[in-house]
């Protein structure tokens, strides 16, 4: 008899993107599944404007202080913390849509949200703009 803690393997959360009960856009949301009870943590509703069509990134991560994050394309769009579950043996992504999944990833590096490229080259812009503007106006005196 093992004196370790007993984990329940089938314990896990789940990230489910459905079509919202409106059909006018897309939802999603945190789940955590233990003993069979499914608690919602957190969702998403992406804008009624987004028809979600195209590709998109998906970036799931848990440290190891529980804190959770779903970033979508870079931006943080759901986090929690829950320490309920401290081992799983699987983490579960649901789409209840047409959509199809490539790619999938696993490793142990937590990444936090990036700034888009499109704001990087406007302040870079920016910035080289206002050094510019300074440069002549220190010329005319």
């Amino acid at each position: 008899m093992s004196s370790e803690p007993f984990v329940d393997q089938w314990d896990h959360y789940v990230l489910s993107v459905y079509l919202a009960p409106t059909g006018e856009h897309f939802s999603s949301e945190l789940l955590r599944v233990t003993d069979d009870i499914v608690t919602e943590m957190v969702s998403y509703d992406f804008p009624e404007s987004s028809n979600f069509r195209g590709t998109h990134h998906f970036n799931i991560s848990r440290d190891a202080e529980g804190h959770l994050s779903v970033l979508l394309n870079g931006t943080e769009v759901m986090q929690e913390t829950d320490t309920e579950i401290t081992t799983s043996a699987f983490f579960l992504i649901s789409f209840h849509c047409d959509f199809a999944v490539d790619n999938i990833v696993v490793d142990d590096t937590v990444l936090t949200p990036v700034i888009p490229p499109e704001i990087v080259v406007i302040v870079i812009a920016g910035a080289a703009v206002v050094v510019v503007a300074v440069v002549v106006f220190l010329r005319r005196r």
